[in-house]
């Protein structure tokens, strides 16, 4: 945003990729100081106050050669509500209002509107934007009992926990909770619950004959409703809890995986055993009654052991014995364990399965603009992980877009990312689609009777053109991290594009002024000013606050 027009603009979701760091830079509003743009005003807004009025409003003026009158009010259907009514004497003006003294009065009220009035001796306006603010509810409720399943006569223990938008206790009283039996019969209600700093803690008494089944708790909330279930049942608890650990998923390039048994005791004690297990890829079914004689029914390892003193069995799987490139098998192995207990010898057995995928490898781009301004470097990364989601290092990118047959191949970093940085002069201010590919790897899923052929998913994405009136154009770059530390400075990268004429009549003067934001509330707002050396023979420019000012012949150092 980089003209100040003569609107008020509706703040609702202006965020760059990647600017999620504690707090969100949601917006830069840069200004060019110039005679020739004449004097102009921008008034930002959340398009949703929140209800507790923890926003703000700003405006910013600019360019003025006179002094202004500058009045700005709330509208009610009752009252006028003054937040500014003072003289502007500065060129260039900047501030930004709180909401939170006057929002009972806009909570009060139908209709909210806000007045900005500038008067001047030749420049004068009045904007005038109506104001919504957000009364739903914005509490969240959870629900959880002790325990999943209870006995007859047991009691039934639950608590409730209610936190604002904030994630801080809500205090508001509970208007109702109820408990019904799997026959929808209401058999306990609390009216008015009042919690201890947000929580409450309820229980109801089981009958010592009880209809079994599901029974359901339900918490109204002032505006939503929460349910949670558990079950009422006779049962015998078991002796043993047996399980299998085994991958998401076992790739065709996969040298080995480990599958794994463990066992306990339900009071938490290892069982001690031995254990037979095995692992199969059954013949595909098209390939069944069609095969060699020497050809099975499937095609299995076996293996035996004992269990560790954590009551665990575990064991590396060679997967290059399963031929897993050979489609006559099915795409999955099924694993097989079977426990015998030392001391009573009584056996439990334990099943599970384990995909096998010829994907290679999912690419996506990340920290990339969904749009571009022609003639200004268009940068992104793309992340490459493989089927564990652990990210790929040292395989080549091919990055193409449309409408050229240029292509660039890079390679992915130790933490899979591959970083570039495209020219867009050729553009032509059209949608671009952008496609990210691995080097010599098919793109989708390849069928052969032959052999199980590898894939790589291709990243797609369509970056469109910035329209700008004053052909200039702004842009954050994406951070280099997801976290910074309290109390540390954390720098942002902003580019930015003019041309001569911005600064005609000024000596190469640049206002700017930024916003911070946590989600759609503005904290806070800074203006900044810097002076650059302007070679009048050049046409245009691009600049990045690191501190350079580069066009295709020379570098000059910030004043």
């Amino acid at each position: 945003m980089l003209l100040l027009s003569q609107l008020i603009t509706n703040f609702h979701d202006l965020s760059t990729p990647a600017m999620w760091i504690g707090i969100l830079f949601i917006s830069f509003l840069f200004q060019i100081t110039t005679a020739a743009l004449g004097p102009h005003f921008l008034v930002i807004l959340p398009q949703v106050i929140p209800a507790d009025g923890s926003t703000k409003a700003c405006i910013h003026l600019t360019n003025l050669n006179e002094s202004l009158s500058l009045t700005c009010t709330l509208q009610t259907n009752t009252d006028n509500i003054t937040l500014i009514n003072e003289v502007i004497r500065d060129t260039d003006w900047h501030r930004c209002i709180s909401f939170q003294d006057s929002i009972l009065y806009i909570a009060a009220a139908d209709e909210v509107k806000l007045n900005v009035t500038g008067k001047g001796d030749t420049y004068q306006f009045e904007k005038i934007k109506e104001i919504h603010l957000d009364k739903r509810q914005k509490s969240s409720i959870f629900l959880q009992t002790d325990k999943p399943l209870y006995k007859p006569g047991q009691t039934a223990k639950f608590r409730i926990v209610s936190m604002n938008e904030h994630f801080m206790p809500d205090l508001a009283q509970i208007p109702l909770v109820t408990v019904q039996d799997p026959n929808r019969n209401r058999i306990a209600q609390w009216l008015n619950v009042t919690t201890q700093n947000g929580i409450g803690d309820l229980s109801i008494p089981l009958a010592s004959e009880p209809i079994q089944g599901q029974y359901k708790i339900e918490v109204q909330g002032a505006k939503s409703i929460t349910e949670h279930s558990f079950t009422v049942e006779e049962y015998v608890l078991p002796k043993h809890d047996v399980q299998l650990k085994l991958p998401p998923a076992v790739n065709v390039m996969d040298k080995e995986f480990t599958v794994t048994m463990c066992a306990k005791y339900t009071y938490g004690k290892p069982v001690q055993g031995t254990v037979h297990m095995s692992i199969c890829r059954r013949s595909h079914y098209m390939w069944y009654n069609k095969a060699t004689k020497e050809m099975e029914s499937q095609y299995c390892n076996e293996f035996d052991g004992t269990t560790d003193t954590s009551g665990c069995f575990s064991k590396v799987i060679d997967a290059v014995y399963f031929h897993l490139r050979t489609p006559a098998f099915e795409m999955s192995f099924v694993v097989k364990a079977i426990l015998t207990e030392d001391d009573t010898n009584q056996q439990f057995t334990v099943s599970g399965n384990i995909p096998i995928s010829t994907l290679l490898a999912q690419l996506e781009f990340k920290d990339t603009p969904k749009n571009y301004k022609a003639g200004l470097s268009f940068r992104g990364k793309v992340f490459v992980k493989d089927t564990s989601n652990s990210p790929l290092a040292g395989v080549n990118v091919i990055i193409k877009h449309s409408g050229s047959n240029y292509f660039e191949i890079l390679p992915t970093d130790v933490g899979g990312q591959a970083y570039f940085s495209l020219n867009t002069s050729a553009w032509n201010d059209e949608s671009i689609t952008l496609s990210a590919s691995l080097e010599n790897i098919p793109h989708t899923r390849q069928w052969s009777h032959k052999v199980n052929v590898l894939y790589a998913e291709t990243a797609e994405l369509t970056v469109r053109p910035l329209y700008s009136k004053s052909m200039s154009y702004l842009q954050i770059q994406s951070a280099s991290t997801s976290k910074v530390e309290c109390d540390v400075d954390f720098y942002i990268n902003v580019d930015y594009v003019f041309s001569p004429e911005a600064l005609e009549g000024h000596p190469g003067t640049l206002v700017f002024f930024y916003l911070e934001a946590a989600g759609p509330t503005i904290i806070s707002e800074i203006k900044g000013a810097f002076k650059i050396p302007f070679p009048k023979s050049s046409e245009k420019f691009w600049l990045c606050n690191q501190g350079y000012l580069l066009n295709t012949t020379e570098v000059a150092t910030l004043l």
